[in-house]
């Protein structure tokens, strides 16, 4: 099933093809046509929540619940009925939000594809046993990363501002798994049974800061959490991925392909991920955390200067068109634009 998040309430929407159908809405209309409910607006706002963090926290009983509406929508029943609530949509005539919880946490990974540190490093082009070798040097250094928020995030659609404070601005590819249950001190082994469902996400990143750079002892991750630095969607998949590490997408920067991204070659795993993160802290229903980007970003691939930086003409411009592709997970299509001035 992929779900999105749509419309001026920001309700969870079921994907159906080319349409969106609410989920809460449409169950409630499967509860007063088919069982006869006194009160269905109430029991459908109890069983499939209209916002997702509530609906994640649902469970299965959400997803049936779901379906079930679907099913009865499927069967030229309760679709639009005279006097009752809208129940679908084409997917182009609704806005699409980034698919978040609404109080959702986000963790990204940092060094976590060991072809996107080799080009960092300096050698786009290693062979495999370079590549290996850097492996090894990113798990015997450990997991790394950093917490985003989810007010930065934007939908499908939506312009990613270009901030003032860079000239160099860079994209970052990547698959993210959505947590499904409360948890705290998870091992590595029961981890994939906490993982709800799975979206792309476009990583955005201030890669140098002006007029000087950031005091590299307290940066506040800014680089990592200006507004639009992050976008998602435009779905997330629930129960469409048997492993979390066999999920393969594509970035393209106004139509060329400059990553082709599986999540097999993380170097650090989502269930270990999760047991890192959840040592010591609550991760909760809605939590998001994203596993790393592979090689094809600018600041793996621009040209080296004489001075050892890099091409900012090769970082990302006004104008630019960015869409990451999955088969399965949707196209997130967002466009650079020029910050306008307050």
């Amino acid at each position: 099933m992929r779900l999105a998040v749509f419309g001026p309430q920001r309700r969870v929407g079921i994907v159906d093809g080319h349409r969106v159908i609410d989920a809460c809405a449409a169950y409630a209309s499967y509860l007063r046509d088919r069982r006869d409910e006194a009160s269905p607006e109430e029991l459908a706002a109890a069983t499939v929540p209209a916002e997702l963090g509530e609906f994640i926290r649902a469970g299965d009983r959400a997803i049936a619940a779901a379906q079930v509406a679907v099913d009865h929508l499927a069967a030229g029943q309760g679709e639009d009925d005279e006097g009752r609530a809208r129940l679908s949509w084409e997917l182009g005539a609704v806005k699409l939000h980034a698919p978040l919880a609404r109080r959702a946490r986000m963790f990204l990974a940092g060094n976590n594809y060991a072809s996107h540190a080799a080009g960092v490093e300096g050698a786009p082009d290693a062979a495999p046993a370079a590549i290996q070798g850097v492996r090894n040097k990113i798990r015997s250094a450990g997991l790394r990363g950093f917490i985003s928020f989810g007010e930065t995030c934007i939908g499908t659609g939506e312009g990613i501002v270009y901030p003032a404070r860079t000239d160099m601005l860079d994209f970052e590819g990547e698959v993210a798994i959505v947590i499904g249950r409360e948890c705290k001190d998870v091992s590595a082994a029961v981890a994939p049974e906490l993982i709800w469902g799975y979206m792309l996400l476009n990583d955005l990143s201030a890669r140098r800061a002006l007029p000087v750079d950031d005091n590299p002892a307290s940066r506040f991750a800014r680089d990592k959490n200006f507004d639009t630095g992050k976008a998602a969607g435009p779905f997330v998949a629930v129960g469409e991925f048997a492993d979390a590490q066999d999920i393969r997408w594509e970035t393209r920067i106004n139509g060329e392909l400059r990553q082709s991204g599986h999540t097999a070659d993380m170097v650090f795993t989502f269930a270990e991920m999760v047991e890192h993160l959840s040592s010591d802290m609550t991760l909760y229903p809605g939590d998001v955390i994203s596993g790393g980007t592979p090689s094809g970003t600018g600041l793996d691939s621009a040209p080296t200067l004489p001075d050892g930086g890099r091409d900012p003409s090769a970082f990302l411009h006004v104008g630019d068109v960015i869409e990451l592709s999955s088969a399965v997970l949707g196209t997130l299509r967002n466009t650079v634009v020029e910050k306008v001035p307050r």
